[in-house]
C-alpha cells in the first residue's frame, strides 16, 4: 500500500515536471527519481512513525529503499511512455509492482 501511495505521488509530481520539460535526458532521469524519493520517504516516515506509531528502526530503511526505487522507476517509465497526464496511474502501478514483492521480502527476513 505504501508503494502505491509513493508511486501515485511521484507519478503526479514527475508528470507535472514532464509537462514543462517533456523529455528528460538519460543522465537526468535519476535526478527527479532520487529527489522525490527522499521527499516522499520523509512523508512516509511521518505517516508511519508519527501518526501510526511504528518504530523508525522497523520501517525507516525499508521505506527509503522502497521510495527511491519506486520514484526512480516511475521517472524512467514516464520518460519512456511520454504521457504526463497518466503519471499518477503509471506511478501507482510501478509502486504496486515494487511494493508488494518488497513487503513480502521484508516479512520473510523478519521471520527468519
Amino acid at each position: 500500500m505504501i508503494g502505491a501511495i509513493i508511486g501515485l505521488l511521484a507519478g503526479f509530481m514527475i508528470g507535472l515536471i514532464q509537462r514543462l520539460s517533456p523529455v528528460f535526458d538519460p543522465a537526468d532521469i535519476a535526478t527527479p527519481g532520487l529527489a522525490f524519493g527522499v521527499l516522499l520517504w520523509l512523508f512516509v516516515l511521518f505517516l508511519l512513525v508519527f501518526l501510526l506509531g511504528y518504530r523508525f528502526t522497523d520501517v525507516g530503511w525499508a521505506a527509503l529503499v522502497n521510495a527511491l526505487l519506486t520514484c526512480t522507476l516511475t521517472a524512467i517509465a514516464l520518460n519512456a511512455v511520454q504521457t504526463p497526464p497518466l503519471g499518477f496511474l503509471i506511478g501507482s502501478l510501478v509502486g504496486i509492482v515494487v511494493g508488494i514483492p518488497f513487503c513480502r521480502l521484508c516479512n520473510i527476513t523478519k521471520r527468519g
